[in-house]
């Protein structure tokens, strides 16, 4: 079910210094460049052989750490691909069904690329594929084991992801919710599903959350309700609603706003309903809002 591929990290492990010459040329060095803007940064970031300042390619790529890291970078890379298939697919499978599942699934181990994508789902010819930042996900962890552990629940999330675009791609419910996607509607839409994604990645860490970072959720539920009342009067430019939605799903975790919320929405209907609950989420926004997301503020009262 999952693919892996290695070739660029492969390439950098042996000759780190050649994604570095415009001759170079590798697909998955393509990928990372084309998607290396799509995480809110203040500027428009070039390709990696046209940056010359060895802080800028740190900024943009971590290139440096991979470089100081790249043994670590390569344990990573062994590890994940040996962990058995079911431990990343437990919750996910409930929630799909086992013949969703069979479905095989791109996943691209990398060696570099913009520090905030740890892990994302992107579309590559017209398909989600999911892309690992081995370097970024060095902070999660002083040892292999560690940095394994984290980056399981990861995983879990971004093959959620895979499925609920798939989803979304064949559902005439999300068709049809789609068909005036206003900004309201679609922030609705990015809390619903980084907001599952965000609780099967965390689930065993949320009520943790709740007695030690009370005061960061609380900040993000207030955020997150001053930014749905500026979308609902329906009056900002598009760069402004762009950088709503990225900040409220590409950010620091906690300055997620739009994701927080989803997850603390989810674990209240995971409380109540099990994944039955969680279920039904997948193609009823209303069901997730009265029975999680309007239930939020009572829960961080």
């Amino acid at each position: 079910m999952l693919r892996f591929h290695t070739n660029l990290l492969t390439q950098m492990l042996n000759h780190p210094e050649a994604v570095l010459n415009k001759d170079y040329s590798s697909m998955e060095l393509v990928l990372v460049e084309e998607n290396i803007n799509s995480f809110g940064a203040d500027e428009d970031i070039p390709p990696i052989a046209s940056i010359h300042n060895t802080e800028l390619l740190e900024d943009y790529y971590l290139y440096s750490t991979f470089l100081t890291l790249r043994q670590n970078v390569a344990q990573l890379a062994e590890d994940i691909q040996k962990v058995p298939e079911d431990k990343l697919f437990t919750f996910v499978s409930q929630l799909f069904g086992e013949r969703e599942v069979q479905r095989e699934i791109q996943i691209y181990l990398l060696p570099i690329g913009y520090p905030l994508g740890d892990a994302y789902v992107r579309q590559v010819d017209g398909q989600p594929v999911i892309f690992v930042n081995l370097t970024a996900l060095q902070k999660y962890g002083q040892t292999s084991g560690e940095r394994l552990k984290n980056l399981i629940p990861i995983l879990e999330h971004e093959i959620f992801h895979f499925y609920f675009e798939r989803l979304n791609d064949f559902s005439t419910y999300w068709q049809q919710y789609k068909e005036n996607f206003t900004p309201v509607k679609e922030a609705q839409w990015w809390v619903l599903n980084e907001g599952i994604g965000h609780f099967i990645g965390c689930r065993e860490r949320i009520d943790q959350y709740l007695q030690e970072k009370y005061d960061l959720l609380k900040a993000a539920y207030h955020t997150y309700l001053k930014v749905m009342d500026r979308l609902q009067q329906n009056n900002l430019h598009p760069d402004e609603i762009k950088d709503i939605m990225l900040k409220g799903i590409a950010n620091s975790f906690f300055d997620k706003y739009l994701a927080i919320i989803g997850m603390l929405a989810v674990y209240i209907i995971y409380q109540k309903s099990g994944i039955d609950g969680v279920r039904s989420c997948l193609e009823d926004m209303q069901f997730f809002q009265e029975m999680g997301l309007e239930q939020v503020g009572v829960l961080l009262r």
